[in-house]
This record gives C-alpha cells, structure tokens and sequence, in this order.
C-alpha cells in the first residue's frame, strides 16, 4: 500500500482499473483476478489488508521523531493523491488540523506536500535547509528562490500558512499531517459504504480456500500452470489436482492486465469431459459458453471437476 502511494501520477497507469487515482487504487489492492488466482489456486498464503478490502484509506504513519517526522511526510505526499478524494478532504471531521492551519482545500495541500518533497530531496533532508529555502522562495527573493514549486504557492490562502514558515511550524505540519491521515485511514468510518457484491466474492474464495486445503501444496504431477503474455494482455491459467485424490480437480483463468481477451476454456486448459463446473465467476462475468467467451481486465473464473 505505502508503494502505491509513490508512485508517481505521471507513470503508466492502468486505467481498466478506475476513471480516478483512488478507483485505480483500491480496484488493483482489491483485484477479483489476483483474489481468484491466491486464494482458489495459488499455494501461496492468502493475506488480505483490511483497508484494501474496505476501500479505505491507508498509508505508512510515523510521528515517532522530529529528525524524521517531517522526512517521512515528504514522502507520503503521494497519498494525497492516490487516495484523498475531495469529497473526502470536505467532510467536516477530515482533516481538521490542517484546515486550521489554513489549507481549507486539498489542491493546496496537495501543492505543498508536493512542493515539500521536491525541496527536501534537493536539501538533503536537511529540515533546517529545507525551512531557509521555503522563506527564501516566500519572502519574494526570487533571484535566490530555487524551488519554483514554492515560489508558486505565493497566494494569499498560503502565504498565511508559509510566511510564518520555522522549524517548529514545519515539525508541527508534519506531527498534524500524520494524525489527520491516521484518523481519515480507520476503517470504522467506511464499513457503511462496503460494496456487498465484491464483499460476498471475497468471502466464497476464502471459503472456497477452506474447502480445498490441499491447494497450500506445491504444485506437482500433471498440475500445470501458464500465461498468455502479449503486449497488452496478460491471463493466468492453470489445472491442479489433489494429491491424494486425483480426481478432485481445481482449473482457473484470470485477466491480470490489459485489453479484453477471448477466451476458448477447454482448449485454454485441455479439460476433457463434461462433469467440469463453474465454482467461483468474479462480479459481472457471465458465462454462457465455456468455449468462447470475453475475459476482462480484473475477471476471473474458478472450475471444479467432481
């Protein structure tokens, strides 16, 4: 999740996942296909974070020093964007001890927290360099201003917040930034808004892991696992059998990025036979013909032979 937030908003973004940054987000730590594929056929262990799985903010908290409180906050500017909508900066109880510092709108402090990371890399982290530059750049020295970020926020919203810029002030957005991030990430304030379709997927994969223990096992025998890798897409799929029952099978195909793909099940994964059924279809996938059918970005489906 912290990673997620760093990256930056200029990269290659997969936009099937979301029309915003936060959709993108929350859709990638919450994949139906990567749930599909760990949970119904992957040995590896299964490990979900619950902010992920609530839709709900979450980021890397630590406000346990001054020497690099304010490091860390730099940093974590991303998370203004990747997961801060504008909605939820607005509601009345977010944020509140930033809106008293004066940033009563997230593009300013998005602005800052960017201009802030800028400026502490090219200082070194040296929070008192760091402080000096921020004066410079604010009290209109522009020949000697070498951070155009700031130089930028001279608006009278900011100047109340940046003109009275020390150590002390700067320590003190960073501590607040963190509590104000810490609270807008509990998950308590979002249970209401759970989607029940993606919730009740989760839930039958996890179940569905209880009823197959078998699948923490290596793969092994004629248990096969492959990828169609092109440009722009990429598909799981894979056979697996219990060990000691043979005949208890478990088959799987899931989109992990890109384009739609068409997708011919039985020659995709030589089943033979009829007594092949599907167990598990992500939200929104319908399956009418096993033999042809569009797999998109994100869907998956998990098949059992009895």
């Amino acid at each position: 999740m912290r990673r997620g937030n760093q990256v930056s908003t200029d990269a290659d973004i997969n936009w099937n996942l979301g029309k915003t940054l936060p959709e993108v987000l929350r859709r990638a730590y919450d994949n139906p296909a990567v749930t599909l594929w760990v949970y119904g056929f992957s040995p590896v262990l299964p490990m979900d974070f619950i902010n992920a799985t609530l839709h709900s903010p979450w980021m890397f908290f630590r406000n346990t020093d001054e020497r690099y409180g304010v490091k860390v906050v730099s940093e974590e500017a991303g998370f203004l964007d990747w997961q801060v909508t504008p909605e939820l900066f607005k509601r009345k109880k977010a944020f509140p001890r930033l809106k008293s510092l004066g940033f009563k709108d997230i593009g300013e402090l998005r602005e800052f927290s960017q201009a802030l990371s800028v400026i502490m890399e090219a200082n070194d982290y040296n929070i008192s360099a760091v402080v000096e530059a921020i004066r410079t750049c604010i009290e209109g020295k522009d020949e000697t201003c070498v951070i155009p970020k700031i130089k930028g926020l001279r608006r009278p919203g900011m100047l109340r917040f940046l003109s009275k810029m020390d150590l002390d002030r700067l320590k003190q957005f960073a501590r607040w930034f963190m509590e104000d991030c810490y609270e807008i990430c509990n998950v308590g304030h979002y249970a209401t808004f759970v989607n029940a379709t993606q919730t009740a997927y989760n839930l039958s994969l996890r179940q569905f892991r209880h009823r197959y223990p078998w699948l923490r096992h290596n793969l092994s025998g004629t248990d096969r696992f492959n990828k169609i890798s092109e440009e722009q897409t990429t598909i799981f799929y894979g056979v697996r059998s219990n060990p000691e029952r043979p005949e208890e099978m478990v088959a799987m195909v899931a989109h992990m990025g890109g384009k739609p793909h068409r997708i011919k099940l039985t020659e995709l994964l030589q089943l033979q036979g009829e007594d092949w059924q599907v167990a598990i279809a992500s939200p929104g996938l319908t399956l009418e013909d096993l033999d042809d059918f569009e797999l998109q970005d994100t869907q998956g489906v998990l098949l059992t032979k009895t």
